[in-house]
């Protein structure tokens, strides 16, 4: 059957009338997580970035919005109207050099790797959304645990694991014909010794060979 891939990032879909595949499932997750590392490396190693005067016990733990409240906290701090005038906040840095070290923080807009480049915070919701989206893609991809017909609900290796172990057992099964299960039925009965010694009596009086009534019997 043709191959169904996702729009975004190419994952392999499955068709209903397929088997469970170990190793489309292994792909899959490979591709899911290189996208996650893309989203980092979109957003940049924001809990390695020092700020002078961030203190997480007041300003929270480092993320992007808090970066940005942060920085917008210093800057209504701030009157533009003569560069050397002292900021208190900022240990009385002249406002030229504060200015500097905003823009070495925010960076060049024009490098970020969102579609949204004008403004910090579009930025971040753009990554804000996208996560979202791949969360719920994902959510509908693995689908609803609970629903599967295996005993094992709370793991897909442990469900597919339950099911090839099943197989595996209906193929040893399939390697048992007739004539084994025959010879074992006999080895634990005894019907086979009693059914020799039977046409033995029965050949004996009837006056013919053993080997004349035996077809069939073995």
């Amino acid at each position: 059957m043709a191959i169904t891939k996702t729009k975004n990032i190419g994952l392999t879909k499955d068709d209903k009338t397929e088997h469970y595949s170990v190793d489309r499932v292994n792909a899959n997750s490979d591709l899911i997580d290189l996208e996650f590392n893309k989203v980092n490396d979109n957003i940049g190693d924001i809990k390695g970035t020092a700020l002078d005067g961030y203190v997480e016990g007041t300003y929270g733990t480092k993320s992007a919005a808090n970066l940005i409240k942060f920085i917008w906290s210093k800057l209504g701090s701030i009157e533009l109207t003569d560069m050397k005038i002292k900021v208190t906040t900022w240990e009385n840095h002249t406002l030229d050099k504060v200015l500097s070290k905003l823009k070495g923080w925010i960076g060049t807009m024009g490098l970020l790797k969102t579609k949204e480049k004008s403004s910090l915070v579009g930025a971040v919701n753009e990554v804000h959304d996208n996560n979202e989206n791949l969360k719920n893609k994902i959510k509908g991809w693995i689908g609803t645990m609970g629903l599967l017909k295996t005993k094992e609900k709370s793991s897909l290796v442990g469900a597919v694991n339950e099911v090839h172990d099943n197989n595996e057992n209906l193929k040893q099964a399939e390697l048992l014909d007739r004539r084994d299960i025959v010879k074992i039925k006999s080895e634990l009965t005894g019907e086979d010794e009693a059914l020799r010694v039977n046409n033995e009596k029965l050949a004996h009086l009837l006056g013919v060979s053993i080997e004349d009534i035996r077809g069939g019997v073995s």
